[in-house]
């Protein structure tokens, strides 16, 4: 079982050391993404059209998609093994209270034997005081020392039939639970950088509906000072044709007027000449 166990701690650690090299590769990408946001966010600062911003916001979502189901299988793998885990820890925690148990049952057994060795000296020094009962307490210190060895030699057999790799397993699980921790503390870390990376990206969508909006705007307005521009040049042939129209007329009216004022300066002029005539006849 001990063996089985540690077994199943190696391929434990083979599966942790993969995942952290998962998680690098992962931290690495994340590190490009981060890299393409920073490189896209100087180029909406100078953002003109509406084709060009989208692309970028395309390439954001695009990117940040393909960090997601990467987040998401590493997650299910930490709660994989944190399960397994749980379970190892449960029956090692077992194996190591009994290791316990032992442990405190010889520290109390080389207290006993402290004890004794003080007793002893006190014996030594009683007996030099009080002979007569020397013996009597030297054969119950003698009964308390062997009494006291086969407790300690039964505790030493029962903790040498505690196998080495039971020992050796719960230093691996202490070390696999330390690995577990900084991996689930780096997953939190990388976690946040995500959120991160989406708040900037939801800030630039915002920040690119606004420039389409204001392009909107501009083309609308565009369309309208066109639209404008068009009837006003509409307006201004219509006003050119009538003023064109008013000149003809003028002239035309100004060339009969002429015509009409020669006509009159002619028979006036014929008028005047025969009056000298008309006088001369009246005389």
């Amino acid at each position: 079982a001990a063996t089985n166990l540690k077994k199943q701690l190696d391929d434990k650690t083979v599966e942790l050391d993969a995942l952290e090299r998962e998680k690098k590769m992962l931290v690495v990408r994340h590190t490009g993404t981060l890299q393409q946001l920073e490189n896209a966010r100087a180029r909406l600062r100078g953002v003109e059209a509406t084709a060009e911003a989208s692309q970028w916001t395309n390439l954001f979502k695009e990117s940040t998609a393909s960090s997601h189901p990467d987040l998401e299988r590493l997650q299910q793998q930490l709660s994989v093994k944190q399960e397994e885990h749980q379970l190892l820890t449960s029956h090692l925690q077992e194996q190591a209270r009994r290791v316990t148990r032992l442990t405190q049952q010889i520290v109390a057994s080389q207290e006993c034997g402290e004890r004794l060795s003080r007793v002893i000296e006190l014996q030594n020094a009683f007996l030099g005081r009080r002979e007569g009962e020397g013996p009597r307490v030297l054969g119950e210190l003698r009964e308390m020392g062997e009494r006291l060895d086969r407790e300690q030699q039964a505790l030493q057999a029962e903790m040498d039939a505690v196998p080495p790799d039971v020992v050796e397993a719960a230093r691996h699980r202490e070390r696999v639970s330390e690995d577990m921790g900084r991996l689930e503390a780096e997953y939190a870390a990388l976690s946040a950088q995500l959120t991160s990376i989406e708040e900037q990206i939801g800030a630039l969508n915002r920040l690119l509906s606004q420039k389409e909006a204001q392009l909107s705007q501009s083309q609308e307005s565009l369309r309208t000072v066109q639209g404008i521009s068009a009837a006003q040049a509409k307006q201004i042939h219509t006003l050119k044709g009538q003023i064109d129209t008013h000149l003809i007329d003028k002239r035309t009216s100004v060339s009969e007027e002429a015509l009409q004022v020669v006509r009159m300066d002619t028979d006036m002029q014929t008028a005047l000449e025969a009056v000298p005539s008309r006088i001369g006849r009246d005389l």
